[in-house]
C-alpha cells in the first residue's frame, strides 16, 4: 500500500487505511522522516498496524505532551498565507451571508468544484490576493 505526502505532520496522527484487509496503520507523525510511504504486511511499518484503535486514540488524547489539548477554531485554521486569506474571506462572506439571513453550507468533500451550498445553490469562491507592485499594492 503507497501514500504520498505523508511527511509534515508533527503532533499529529496519521491513519493508513487498507479496506480490502480490514488494515489500519496507526502512525505519528513525528515518526516519519520521508514523503511517502509503502506498507506491506509484515514489512517495516506494520509495526504500526492498529488492531485496537480506540485505545490508541485514548492513548494519544491523554499525552498532552506530545498532543497539547487545542480548540476547534486553532485547527481550523489554515497554516499557509494563502489557505489564511482564503479562510479569512470565507469566514467574511459566511457572517455578510448570515446578517442577510441566508445559510452557507460546506459540503462533505472538500476540493471539489463546490466550496460551499447556499440554498440549493452551488457555490465556488474566489480571493484576491493584493499584489506586490514598486509603488505599492494594486
Amino acid at each position: 500500500y503507497n501514500y504520498n505526502k505523508v511527511s509534515g505532520y508533527k503532533g499529529m496522527v496519521l491513519l493508513f487505511v487498507a479496506n480490502d484487509i480490514k488494515a489500519i496503520w496507526a502512525v505519528l507523525g513525528d515518526d516519519i522522516k520521508t514523503d511517502k510511504i509503502s506498507i506491506t504486511p509484515g514489512g517495516k511499518w506494520d509495526k504500526y498496524r492498529c488492531t485496537q484503535l480506540s485505545q490508541f486514540l485514548e492513548d494519544v488524547w491523554m499525552n498532552e505532551l506530545h498532543f497539547p489539548k487545542r480548540s476547534y477554531e486553532y485547527f481550523a485554521t489554515p497554516v499557509s498565507p494563502t489557505q489564511q486569506t482564503e479562510h479569512s474571506h470565507r469566514q467574511h462572506l459566511i457572517r455578510m451571508l448570515g446578517d442577510s439571513g441566508l445559510q452557507a453550507i460546506r459540503p462533505k468533500v472538500q476540493g471539489g468544484q463546490v466550496d460551499i451550498l447556499i440554498g440549493d445553490v452551488r457555490v465556488q469562491e474566489k480571493s484576491a490576493c493584493k499584489m506586490p507592485r514598486e509603488n505599492g499594492y494594486r
